[in-house]
């Protein structure tokens, strides 16, 4: 008999125990992962299931509302479902890691779509510019179905426990396609909200419109910090998800961990991005392609500046329109006083002329 078959497992009873240890504490890592995006999961839906219920019962029910009810549904099934498949004996492995691998399109993909209904609805008249964008969510729906298609499920030696056992590198894709879409994305509305300023800006300038919201007004100023620093939180969570796949140093089952969290944290911030917008927090319309034509086909409107003329002080008028920078309107300005000081100018020497032709039409009559 061989020695190897006659080793007594120390604890046969845990499925672990069938595993070499580092692969067996790597396991166990990736467990508490999911265990923990789950918690955080359920805390977020059970925070909002006041205003969940009232976009549900108290308004009107829309495509985009089905969009983010779905997307919670999918991402609860999957953080579920990885749960049950990495903790409890279910057996058919491959049919359950399928089943379960069914939910990241579904997750993913409604959680993306909702970043595009928003985006369509700032570029609603700009068709090139939505087109684009659904074809883009169209490419990343196309690479998450990589995922259930691909990755195989087996079972941990003689147990009825499971564990992923064919990872391909095909699935990289599906991890790359969110982080290119939410960049894309965030660049897009954050490009929309630096022309919403109506500056000649610069690139510091853009950059400042861009991170703090400076020169923008106060709507959009909203916007920006309620709306663009979710999607940013999105962002940097597919980035380092990204990263933690492709670092070699990395063990496998601890690569793919990260992408339960940055399910949970994608949908988390897609879906409260949409509930403020819902409730009035967050105004896309009012930078939507069709607000900013309508705000610069306005007529121009008349601007009075004080200006002070030794003692006096006048009023200067000057036409401006609503898009126009400031630098112009100082221009304008600049430009009147010129005029009213040149003008002013040229009544006071006819006004002299006038005196002195006056007093001399006098002084003959005297004579």
């Amino acid at each position: 008999m061989d020695n190897s078959s006659s080793v007594a497992l120390p604890n046969p009873n845990t499925p672990l125990a069938f595993l070499d240890p580092e692969s067996a504490y790597q396991t166990s890592v990736s467990i508490y992962v999911l265990a923990g995006s789950l918690g955080v999961l359920l805390w977020d839906v059970l925070d909002n299931i006041g205003s969940d219920f009232n976009l549900l019962f108290r308004n009107r029910v829309t495509f985009s509302t089905l969009v983010y009810f779905m997307s919670r549904l999918g991402s609860l099934g999957y953080v579920i479902a990885s749960n049950i498949f990495e903790t409890a004996p279910t057996g058919h492995c491959k049919a359950f890691e399928t089943i379960t691998d069914a939910f990241y399109p579904v997750s993913l993909g409604l959680s993306a779509l909702l970043f595009f209904i928003r985006l369509r609805a700032i570029y609603n008249r700009d068709r090139i510019v939505v087109a684009f964008f659904f074809l883009l969510w169209l490419g990343l729906l196309g690479t998450t179905m990589i995922v259930p298609i691909t990755i195989l499920g087996g079972n941990i030696g003689p147990t009825q426990y499971c564990i992923d056992e064919d990872v391909p590198n095909a699935v990289y894709a599906a991890i790359i396609s969110p982080l290119v879409h939410d960049t894309l994305v965030f660049i897009a509305i954050t490009y929309r909200l630096v022309r919403n300023a109506h500056l000649e800006t610069g690139l510091k300038d853009g950059m400042a419109v861009a991170f703090s919201g400076e020169y923008l007004p106060a709507f959009s100023k909203g916007l920006l910090k309620d709306g663009q620093k979710y999607y940013l939180i999105s962002l940097i969570s597919n980035l380092v998800t990204v990263i933690m796949v492709f670092d070699t140093s990395v063990p496998v089952p601890m690569r793919s961990m990260c992408a339960t969290p940055n399910i949970v944290l994608t949908n988390i911030m897609a879906c409260r991005v949409y509930r403020n917008t819902r409730r009035g927090f967050i105004r896309e319309s009012e930078i939507s392609t069709t607000s900013m034509m309508a705000f610069r086909k306005k007529k121009p409107v008349s601007v009075s500046f004080p200006h002070f003329d030794g003692s006096n002080k006048r009023p200067i008028a000057v036409e401006v329109s609503y898009d126009v920078p400031l630098s112009d309107i100082t221009t304008k300005v600049d430009g009147a006083s010129s005029r009213h000081i040149a003008s002013t100018k040229h009544e006071r020497m006819a006004e002299s002329k006038e005196t002195r032709s006056f007093g001399s039409g006098d002084v003959e009559s005297q004579s």
